[in-house]
């Protein structure tokens, strides 16, 4: 049916929901904030094998999603699909089944920082994660920036046979920990993503290394796991944080910076 434009949904309560908790189509200037999502999918309330999302907004632009909590959840928290202007912050997320934030189709502009995600991502496939890149047609940039990851099958996932080459895609300044498969980031197409200065809870390149799948550019890693700002949401890496290797490292003299490769200390 037809959805208004410039609408806010706030404060609400949807729990035990046997569909999506919120699901618009074709829609401008909507403001979801401070909803609770609790039991989507199945009635009981506990999770189930439905394709049922707390929330899922197709075709839409100018949209700011921010301050919800959404926990037991079984297909996605939320998913995105042809957006453009979108703003996803301060939202936190638990017990969810697939990804906690799916972008799909043709969309740009998309912000995601300073969510929280707890035992998200909890079926393990092998192009999933707490985030989830499934297309290759973006014409803006994606970036997935400050956001806490504890818990959960794997943090990052790009869709088989997907080709990400020349996208604006970024995956930075995460704290990653606590997950249950050996690899955090499952790039399962093709182009480089960008996915440096994230904390995997440890600074050794030995375990780093074999959690990254695919073509990922993945150094310099965080070497520090302190939230700088306790009071802004999501993780503030702290100055200077972002400078983990893989190997060995190269200093640039006159600047006396440290990287991790001789090009980058050229440049």
């Amino acid at each position: 049916g037809f959805a208004p434009d410039h609408v806010d949904v706030k404060n609400n309560v949807f729990m035990n929901v046997n569909d999506h908790g919120v699901f618009v189509n074709g829609v401008d200037d909507w403001n979801i904030e401070e909803n609770l999502f609790k039991g989507i999918g199945q009635t009981n309330g506990s999770l189930g094998n439905s394709t049922n999302s707390a929330i899922l907004i197709w075709a839409s632009t100018n949209l700011s999603v921010t301050n919800n909590v959404a926990e037991t959840v079984d297909y996605n928290g939320l998913g995105l699909d042809g957006v453009h202007n979108v703003t996803v912050t301060g939202n936190s997320y638990s017990n969810i089944n697939l990804s906690g934030l799916q972008v799909a189709g043709v969309s740009g502009n998309v912000a995601v920082t300073g969510n929280t995600y707890l035992n998200v991502n909890l079926i393990d496939q092998s192009d999933r994660g707490v985030f989830r890149i499934y297309g290759q047609t973006f014409d803006g940039t994606v970036s997935f920036t400050e956001n806490i990851i504890t818990g959960g099958v794997a943090a990052f996932g790009v869709k088989s046979g997907n080709n990400i080459a020349g996208k604006d895609i970024h995956f930075n300044n995460n704290s990653i920990t606590g997950l249950t498969s050996p690899t955090a980031i499952r790039h399962t197409g093709t182009g480089t993503l960008d996915a440096s200065c994230n904390w995997y809870g440890t600074t050794d390149p030995m375990i780093i290394n074999p959690q990254i799948s695919g073509d990922v550019t993945y150094t310099p890693f965080g070497t520090n796991g302190t939230d700088n700002d306790l009071i802004t949401p999501g993780f503030q890496p702290v100055p200077g944080a972002c400078s983990g290797c893989a190997g060995p490292t190269v200093t640039n003299t006159t600047r006396m910076e440290t990287f991790c490769s001789l090009q980058a200390a050229i440049d």
